[in-house]
This record gives C-alpha cells, sequence and structure tokens, in this order.
C-alpha cells in the first residue's frame, strides 16, 4: 500500500506505480463504483440496469487499461447511507475501497432529489449522506434525470461538490434517455480511465469538453460538470 500526503489529501491506493506516474508524483487505481436503484418498481422480472453496460469498461479503454468495477443496490436512504455516509458507511471501511476514484450513483431523479424505489432523498439528506469524500481523490457521477435542472439546480450541484469534498460531480439538467446517459457515461469513463500522464483529476475540463463535443445528446440534455 502506498500513502502519498499533499497540503490537505491522503491519497491510499494499491499496486505498482508505473513509471509515468512516478515521475510525476501522482497516482490513481482505475477503480469503479456503481451504486444503483431498482428502474421499476412494478415488476420483479424488469432487467434495466447500467451495470451490463458499464462493467465492461475496459473493452473500450484497450488491454494496456485495466478498469475494476464493483457493483452494490440500493432503495432508500438508509441504503445509500449504508454504503456512503462518513465514517460508517462500507466504502470507508472496505480496505478493497481505497483509491476508488469514480463513484457512479444511478437512480431515478428530479431537480434537487434522488428517487430510489423506497424513498425520496432531497437535497440536505444528500449532503448528510454523501460525506468523506475528501479521504482519496475521486468524482461522482450521477445517472438521474434532471438532478440540476435551472439555476437552482446548478446552484445545487457546486454545494453538493463543496459538501462532498470530491474533486468533480457530474449529472444531468434534465431528462434523458437511458441510452444517451450511458453513452455519455462510456465515453466519459474512457476518456478519463485511460488518462496515463499528469493528474487526472486537473485534466477533468478537457474530458468533459470532448464529451460535448463528440456527442451531441450530451449537450442537449444537459450533461454538467461542476469542479
Amino acid at each position: 500500500m502506498i500513502t502519498t500526503l499533499k497540503n490537505f489529501e491522503t491519497d491510499i491506493v494499491s499496486g505498482e506505480i508505473p513509471p509515468d506516474q512516478l515521475d510525476n508524483g501522482f497516482f490513481f487505481d482505475r477503480k469503479m463504483l456503481i451504486l444503483e436503484s431498482n428502474w421499476d418498481s412494478e415488476s420483479v422480472y424488469n432487467k434495466i440496469s447500467v451495470y451490463p453496460f458499464l462493467s465492461n469498461i475496459s473493452s473500450f479503454t484497450g488491454e494496456q487499461v485495466s478498469v475494476q468495477v464493483g457493483y452494490r443496490n440500493f432503495d432508500s436512504i438508509r441504503g445509500l447511507k449504508f454504503y456512503t455516509q462518513y465514517p460508517d458507511g462500507m466504502i470507508w471501511n472496505d480496505p478493497l475501497c481505497y483509491g476508488t476514484s469514480v463513484f457512479f450513483i444511478s437512480t431515478h431523479g428530479n431537480p434537487k432529489s434522488l428517487l430510489p424505489t423506497l424513498d425520496i432523498i432531497r437535497s440536505e439528506t444528500m449532503f448528510d449522506s454523501l460525506t468523506g469524500f475528501e479521504n482519496y481523490p475521486n468524482i461522482i457521477l450521477f445517472g438521474s434525470c434532471s438532478l440540476f435542472e435551472g439555476k437552482q439546480g446548478e446552484n445545487f450541484g457546486y454545494d453538493l461538490l463543496g459538501s462532498t469534498k470530491s474533486r468533480g460531480i457530474f449529472g444531468w439538467k434534465s431528462k434523458v434517455s437511458l441510452i444517451d446517459s450511458i453513452v455519455t457515461s462510456q465515453i466519459f469513463l474512457n476518456r478519463f480511465f485511460s488518462l496515463n500522464t499528469g493528474n487526472p483529476f486537473e485534466q477533468l475540463p478537457e474530458v468533459y469538453e470532448s464529451v460535448l463535443e463528440d456527442y451531441k445528446p450530451s449537450r442537449d440534455s444537459g450533461f454538467s460538470m461542476y469542479i
């Protein structure tokens, strides 16, 4: 295990440091954890999920880049807190989660609200549930319609960034189809995980802008970044 102390952060990662990242003094694990709620509460046979599309992200990044993907389901605020609330949440106590660079939270959404199967998780509850993300560099992607809609939604995005202390928050300003959301996520994650020089979190604006430029539905549905 390698620990790198910087001004206000502790980066805990595992594995061998590639020479290029050793030279610039920064390393991050290519790990993503997907937290997803059920998309159809009316049928126990419904199979809609982002996992089959995103679990094999390594297929897009090429043989030289391997991405480890974890998955858990949540249906309520209690379920979300079980994984994410610091310091007792599972992601802060499972050593295998150390160094996770992307947390992908996928559920139905409304402006400033998440809509898992059993709950409405409003902004203040989100602030309380999504904590501790300053413990190592990471970003949070939301696969939720309209979460950052309007000026209030934009302000909420920056408030959530400050509350979580993540390096970046990403999500949608309007309704988006499942396929457009997944394709946007695949392009973004492919380019982010493929970065192999420099600090990848300082290159987020370039990755984000390249997605908007190359995939029109991401612009039309308001794919947004808060850093």
